[in-house]
């Protein structure tokens, strides 16, 4: 494969296509599990001095970043890509030489996020809708689910005799609130409070009151304290757990994003060395071809290079495919994990919810 004719020989043979893209949600919303992922392959080249692939991806037409070499596979596989994007991607075939091809064709896949998840919890007497559709809570808890990328607005009504003071979460103070659902999940508290003396509760003119009536009347205050401050109590408690699970899905992904790229850089280091290797025997195989005449030791040294280039480009066309199967079986072992965790946390949410209500 002479560097004059590399580039028009792979141009005419070389496709790509994108096959096998999978995506699935975690139940109530939680995207830990997702499956970003494409898997292109692509038909072999016939050269002889035929080296290996590279791998081109970016999110925008003809605009890539850093490229992956597959080595000799016709197969690569990208996991964990950004949701809600386009992806591009081509292909390129490069020789013993270091001659590199001109690009495949450029293919395409969109990934779609999941669904998100917006929890309310709702203290005080009132009603809360959203915009678009898909909320409506008067008290406890409620959740809806929204594509995940999109705006959706509050509206907190307060019932007769109480007022709106304020969001937590999600939104804070006491304007608009407006939740960009740019995550698998958001949670947003919502506050009414009375906003004139309750009827079980009458004003009284304290001068009219006995003694043991004052003490009575101080003590139905202590409790009430008491229970705000373990209903505030339970609210931090309740947004710390939610907390936890909208960040635990997406440092565990990239932790394995992380690992994986250690391990592709480990691999290509490998892939490199490998080929450096066959090169040697390839260099000393070309030296015993050019001799006229070989004797009998010769050309038993002559089949045993053949069969150890054989056996060296062999471990390099199956390393790549089992160093990403083992990276894919310990990617779905982690999410498995992650999944059973979320599920957890979101029964320790719920038991909180059910608190909450009691003291609401």
């Amino acid at each position: 494969m002479s560097s004059d004719h590399a580039c028009p020989t792979f141009r005419k043979v070389f496709l790509a296509f994108v096959f096998g893209v999978g995506v699935f949600l975690i139940p109530n919303g939680a995207q830990s599990a997702t499956n970003n992922s494409a898997t292109l392959q692509w038909v072999a080249n016939q050269e002889s001095d035929l080296a290996g692939y590279r791998i081109y991806h970016g999110t925008t037409p003809g605009n890539y970043g850093i490229s992956q070499n597959a080595g000799m596979t016709t197969t690569y596989q990208y996991v964990s890509l950004e949701s809600n994007k386009t992806h591009y991607f081509s292909v390129t075939a490069y020789d013993t030489s270091g001659n590199e091809s001109s690009p495949s064709p450029e293919v395409s896949k969109t990934i779609t996020g999941p669904d998100s998840l917006l929890s309310l919890s709702v203290s005080g007497e009132g009603n809360v809708t959203s915009s678009p559709v898909g909320v409506s809570c008067s008290r406890g808890t409620c959740s809806g689910t929204f594509s995940q990328g999109s705006s959706v607005t509050l509206s907190a009504a307060p019932s007769s005799g109480s007022t709106f003071s304020g969001w937590s979460g999600a939104c804070t103070g006491t304007g608009s609130c407006v939740v960009a659902l740019s995550t698998s999940s958001a949670s947003v508290s919502v506050n009414f409070v009375l906003s004139q003396p309750s009827s079980r509760s009458p004003i009284v003119n304290p001068a009219s009151l006995t003694q043991e009536e004052i003490k009575s009347q101080a003590k139905l205050a202590k409790i009430e304290q008491k229970k705000q401050a373990k209903l505030a109590k339970l609210n931090l408690q309740r947004q710390q757990e939610v907390t936890k699970l909208e960040l635990q899905g997406p440092k565990v992904l990239a932790k394995l994003e992380d690992q994986r790229q250690k391990v592709l850089a480990k691999l290509e280091t490998w892939e490199t060395k490998q080929k450096e290797k066959i090169a040697k025997i390839d260099q000393e195989l070309t030296e015993y071809l050019n001799m006229p005449n070989l004797e009998a030791k010769q050309q038993q040294k002559l089949t045993k290079l053949e069969l150890q280039r054989q056996q060296e480009v062999t471990k390099l066309e199956l390393q790549g495919s089992k160093v990403l199967a083992k990276l894919e079986d310990q990617r779905q072992k982690v999410l498995a994990n992650l999944e059973k965790w979320e599920s957890k946390q979101e029964v320790r949410i719920a038991k909180i919810d059910q608190i909450i209500s009691k003291f609401s």
